[in-house]
């Protein structure tokens, strides 16, 4: 310390712009990021360029965590390999995955009269007892579905009634633990660390301190930072950022900026309106078909206009199907009309359910419709195989250390040696490399 700490930004560039603006000038000031730069928002390309240019820029001011969503997993699943392959080609989005295989899984900040803080995306591994043990993962693959390095990646702190639990399944999530009490207070005393601070959680005012009912605590055991306000241009939530010094921390909090409309999937505003056109089109020929129906009972062409006709009116059938299942996927604002009034100006019956809607708050009503997407891809979250990398890495020495500006990044060293792991390496990737 002093270091900024960054939680997750899911490609919102231009917030994270006012972010920099905000904490300082990053040649001047350090700064650490917790991860999830990409996915969700449509300028993660322009956040990942942007931070890999400050990092070359100021190597010793920017440090560079792993998040969840660094991975060809999500980023398939999500929206950004496809944000990359309309702006840039599969090889510019091979190249970004492999760097995403070399960021660091955890870092610790040294805080020089308060004491350190251990850094990461997620959190607690019930494999993990010490931060000896984080050395021992092979970082440079693919995230696995289970074990320390996904745990790091995708567990939550459980705030639930049970939180004096030490590690429960996280259902929320479909992979990894959710950790209580028990189980950060064993690690930080046994590792001699302050406190947590993680990112992985949207939260209505950009933070929250987690005190696990230990009240008398000056400093909470856990801190969940989210630095993306307006989480997907919906939530309404607040970002925030911490400022961690010598002799304390603060929270700041800021709004979402204006930004350019991108449409979903990046489809062009022409594409787009090609089925409201043919929808509206055909639609006018019924009519004129149905006049003509009127005028003429004995015509020779009348065999052709009715093919025409039932071709057309199939079109409108299957369209309205389609319309029928993404009505599943509605805006919130029209899936709870008891909450945000109903668009057609008609009156509405409430239920009790919808009264209950009511009571909560805009943040918490998408969070609660958007749970699934926070989840693993559901056809892997039966899958206990560990995923293997699609692109085998030659590590670091198992000597090496990184400890920069008292800023130390978990290197991850590897359990096979250099020589052994080279031999996987093809002859393209050897001469790269």
């Amino acid at each position: 310390a002093p270091v900024i700490i960054v939680g997750d930004l899911h490609g919102q560039f231009y917030d994270f712009i006012y972010l920099l603006d905000q904490a300082g000038n990053p040649s001047q000031t350090r700064y650490l990021f917790l991860g999830d730069y990409v996915d969700r928002g449509t300028f993660s390309c322009e956040i990942v360029f942007y931070l890999y240019a400050l990092k070359l820029n100021y190597p010793n001011n920017i440090f560079l965590l792993r998040g969840n969503h660094e991975s060809r997993t999500m980023t398939a699943e999500h929206n950004f390999r496809k944000e990359v392959l309309w702006k840039y080609n599969q090889e510019i989005y091979d190249e970004i995955m492999y760097t995403f295989d070399l960021l660091s899984l955890a870092a610790i900040v040294q805080a020089e009269y308060i004491g350190d803080f251990f850094c990461c995306h997620g959190g607690l591994s019930p494999d993990i007892n010490s931060v000896d043990d984080i050395e021992l993962i092979d970082r440079f693959q693919e995230p696995p579905l289970t074990g320390m390095f996904c745990d790091l990646l995708w567990s939550d702190p459980n705030m639930a009634d049970a939180y004096q639990q030490s590690f429960m399944k996280n259902r929320e999530r479909g992979c990894s633990w959710f950790w209580g009490k028990d189980a950060i207070e064993k690690f930080l005393k046994e590792n001699n660390f302050l406190s947590i601070v993680r990112a992985h959680q949207v939260k209505e005012t950009g933070y929250e301190e987690h005190r696990f009912g230990n009240s008398r605590r000056k400093y909470p055991m856990a801190i969940t930072l989210f630095s993306a306000p307006n989480y997907c241009d919906e939530h309404n939530n607040t970002a925030a950022y911490m400022e961690l010094t010598t002799r304390g921390y603060k929270l700041h909090q800021y709004k979402w900026q204006e930004h350019p409309y991108c449409m979903k999937d990046f489809t062009n505003g022409f594409s787009f309106t090609i089925p409201w056109i043919t929808e509206k089109s055909l639609k006018f020929l019924l009519d004129v078909f149905a006049y003509i129906d009127a005028k003429v009972e004995n015509d020779p062409a009348r065999e052709s206009l009715d093919i025409i006709k039932n071709t057309g009116k199939a079109w409108l059938l299957l369209q309205r199907m389609r319309e029928a299942q993404l009505q599943q996927i509605m805006p919130v604002d029209t899936k709870y009309p008891a909450l945000y009034g109903d668009k057609s100006g008609r009156t509405i019956r409430r239920s009790r359910s919808d009264l209950s809607d009511l009571l909560k708050s805009r943040f918490d009503v998408v969070k609660e419709a958007n749970m699934k997407k926070e989840m693993l891809p559901e056809r892997l979250r039966s899958n206990s195989v560990t995923n293997v990398t699609t692109r085998h890495h030659v590590a670091r020495s198992t000597s090496e250390k990184t400890e920069v500006f008292n800023v130390t990044e978990m290197t991850g060293k590897v359990k096979k040696k250099p020589s052994e792991r080279r031999r996987l390496l093809s002859t393209t990737e050897e001469s790269d490399l």
